[in-house]
């Protein structure tokens, strides 16, 4: 008696893995989406929280001063001149808090700014951050004009994206985005 042997199929066929291989794709593209929207906001969420501290420490120095305080330089320019622009803050990839891949008028160096940052110590402690670059800007940053300053965010996002008390100032299709709010001196 010979028993017929009924060959059984193991294994899958190629059609079958390319399905399975498919399938596991789109699922990792829709991962990987929500994984950078969700890094996005919370980068975000960091930076805003960041400049607000920057917002209260002026606020507390104007309360115990009687004014902001004052530029390190005096104004000799309109607003936005490298010679009126202050990082907030250190610990800035290569000491830069605005165009730290480029070394040309629009770069601010931290160094530029301690005197800045010696006269606020006097009220403050200084927001302990970690600074991360949107598309080569870090922030934040000051600009003082003749009698205003700027604070500027840097976010990553579209011009819609700024919140609702701050003002829009800038956004490129990279995804750099500032926003800024204007106080008077």
């Amino acid at each position: 008696m010979w028993a017929k042997h009924k060959h059984e199929r193991s294994g899958f066929t190629i059609v079958e893995l390319l399905i399975v291989i498919v399938v596991i794709a789109i699922l990792a593209a829709v991962t990987v989406v929500s994984y950078n929207g969700i890094q996005t906001r919370a980068n975000n969420a960091s930076r805003l929280s960041e400049f607000n501290q920057w917002r209260k420490i002026f606020e507390l120095y104007k309360v115990d001063k009687g004014s902001y305080p004052p530029p390190p330089v005096p104004v000799s320019e309109p607003l936005n001149g490298p010679a009126n622009g202050y990082c907030l803050g250190t610990g800035f990839p290569d000491a830069k808090c605005r165009d730290y891949l480029a070394n040309n008028g629009n770069t601010l160096t931290e160094a530029s700014s301690t005197a800045l940052m010696d006269r606020i110590k006097t009220v403050s402690g200084i927001p302990n951050a970690r600074h991360t670059a949107v598309n080569g800007t870090v922030g934040p940053y000051v600009y003082y004009g003749y009698d205003y300053l700027q604070m500027t965010v840097v976010l990553n996002g579209k011009a819609e994206d700024c919140p609702a008390d701050l003002s829009y100032t800038y956004a490129d299709d990279k995804g750099l985005l500032l926003c800024h709010v204007v106080l008077k001196l």
